[in-house]
């Protein structure tokens, strides 16, 4: 039950303790303990005794001063029935509706208590509703874990309930009082709850006061004119941020330009729901309209919340960024990203879930289902828990960052992305291949990025009638070629003719380029191909191509068919 939970003072945490031993059947420790405390919630009668013992005092306190005694209300409170109301309301809903119920009954009936169902009716006959006699205020026996009317559908068995004001009786309260607010009070009664209504209110024709859809119709000015005020104070707040913006741009650093570029849209929307927050109070609404208009207010001022948090994980990246070029470790550059989505996703995981909680809902048995059933998932799929693996194989012993040419089976291509299931590898026909992160773990990665040399190997065929000296001549101006360029090991070069072929004189060409990446070893490749290929017109070396030589013994004689 929602009202437990607001139990603040040391009286009610034993309370709430009392009121868990209740559950386990022991209701008879509940009775006699809440009654030392003067909370009775047993009976209809001893609910309704409880809260006008506690708005009497209540009313004293205001009369007097006397804070210990104003804060009886909050006894009050807990004989309403808040269930209906989300959690970031309760507290003022309940103090309004729990003065409105006073004002009313002081001026409609003068109680008599011995007409109220005690414990051992209610025990008796089964009584679970009980309506105030001329009113529309009902008493209903309620489950004390769901906040549910005894007997709604869904209901627990009556041993396990309190007696509280209804949820229809809460947010109708305020209905209630306007219904009644010109009688007197009845004498011999408690005089109501010395409340007063604002004074915009009493300076207002009687008119203004009708009622249209739930509120009166000078509040749905008032709103309006609220939602027009807020859009223009969102717009104003939008230009001084643009003023803001210009003097950031004057500064040196780069992190104060992104944080006022990642606020700027969500700023005027929370400026505005700041004034309508301000300005609702001011209106004071009361019942389904206040917690309709509450709800959405708290929506939209959640989702800009949310944003400008989601926006500033810029923020944080470009902060990263900045760190990471201060170093030499290049899996960091990998990292910031990982660690970009993964704000991302907390601040918007974590932002329902505090919107969930605050509009009522509990999250805490959710959140509880969601971890078992994970790790029940998580040990049920191996192929999860592989890639996972894989993931923390490769930020850790690093066989490939973001940008490297790797071979992984018959996938060959740049790594693009890498995630905590997959990466993504950019094939050189441009098309994108995720891989599982669990191929790490079980096939040979080939990282091509990470050579220090490429290789260059390749067999030159020249005719086999080209003369030995101009063959040993041809090979020692190749080797020169190689070694005079400036990207070449010079420590590794073989140039020498390695066999005789099918149709030419086979000349090998070996070497290593130190190049930083592909597209130079195309460049360097390419200039020294063209020089041998120049070497050779220069020298009269000419290069063979396949032939084939067809022998032919004998030829059919003239004259012959």
């Amino acid at each position: 039950m929602n009202q437990v939970r607001q139990f603040f003072s040391l009286r009610h945490a034993l309370v709430l303790v009392i009121l868990a031993l209740g559950l386990s059947g022991k209701q008879n420790l509940f009775v006699e303990a809440s009654e030392s405390f003067g909370i009775r919630l047993d009976s209809p009668r001893s609910t309704m005794r409880t809260f006008m013992s506690a708005m009497q005092e209540y009313r004293e306190g205001v009369e007097s001063g006397n804070r210990v005694k104003q804060s009886r209300i909050q006894d009050a409170i807990q004989t309403l029935n808040l269930s209906k109301i989300p959690e970031f309301l309760q507290e003022t809903q309940g103090r309004q509706a729990a003065i409105y119920l006073k004002e009313v009954i002081d001026r409609e009936i003068l109680i008599d208590y011995s007409k109220i169902p005690s414990l051992e009716s209610v025990q008796e006959r089964g009584i679970r509703r009980w309506r105030l006699k001329g009113t529309e205020i009902v008493i209903a026996q309620t489950d004390v874990t769901s906040g549910k009317d005894s007997d709604a559908p869904g209901s627990v068995s009556s041993a396990k309930g309190v007696y509280l004001f209804s949820p229809s009786t809460v947010m109708r309260a305020a209905e209630f009082y306007q219904d009644i607010k010109t009688l007197p009070y009845q004498a011999g009664s408690g005089q109501g709850a010395l409340y007063q209504e604002p004074w915009l209110e009493r300076l207002l024709p009687d008119w203004t006061e009708k009622t249209v859809f739930l509120i009166p119709s000078w509040k749905w000015f008032g709103f309006f004119l609220l939602i027009i005020v807020g859009l223009i104070i969102k717009w104003i707040a939008k230009k001084w941020f643009h003023l803001l913006k210009k003097v950031t741009h004057k500064t040196t650093h780069r992190w104060d330009d992104e944080l006022i570029e990642a606020l700027e849209p969500p700023f005027g929307l929370l400026v505005a729901c700041g004034f309508w927050y301000f300005g609702l109070f001011g209106l004071q609404l009361s019942g389904r309209f206040e917690v309709a208009v509450s709800v959405l207010l708290e929506l939209v001022t959640s989702y800009a919340v949310i944003w400008a948090f989601y926006r500033m994980t810029t923020v944080v990246t470009v902060y990263l960024k900045g760190l990471t070029k201060q170093t030499d470790e290049l899996i960091d550059d990998d990292v910031v990203p990982l660690i970009s989505r993964t704000l991302r996703v907390f601040v918007l995981i974590f932002g329902l879930l505090i919107v969930l909680q605050n509009l009522g809902i509990e999250v805490g048995s959710v959140l509880a289902g969601l971890g078992i059933g994970g790790l029940a998932l998580a040990l049920a799929s191996k192929d999860l828990a592989a890639n996972l693996f894989g993931f923390v194989t490769i930020i850790f012993d690093r066989p490939f960052r973001v940008g490297d040419w790797v071979k992984v089976k018959d996938i060959e291509g740049t790594v693009e992305e890498i995630g905590f299931r997959s990466m993504r590898i950019r094939t050189f026909y441009n098309s994108l291949i995720t891989v599982p992160n669990a191929i790490v773990t079980t096939e040979d990665v080939d990282n091509m990025g990470l050579r220090k040399m490429r290789r260059v190997s390749t067999i030159l065929g020249i005719k086999y009638d080209t003369p030995p000296e101009k063959v040993d001549l041809f090979l020692k101006e190749i080797r020169k070629i190689i070694e005079n360029n400036e990207y070449t090991d010079k420590t590794n070069i073989h140039v020498v003719m390695n066999g005789y072929g099918a149709s030419a004189l086979e000349m090998l060409v070996y070497c290593f380029l130190i190049v930083p990446d592909w597209a130079a070893e195309m460049r360097e490749r390419q200039k020294m191909y063209l020089e041998i290929l120049s070497l050779a017109h220069s020298m009269g070396v000419e290069f063979a191509f396949p032939t084939s030589t067809i022998h032919v013994e004998s030829l059919p004689e003239k004259g012959h068919s």
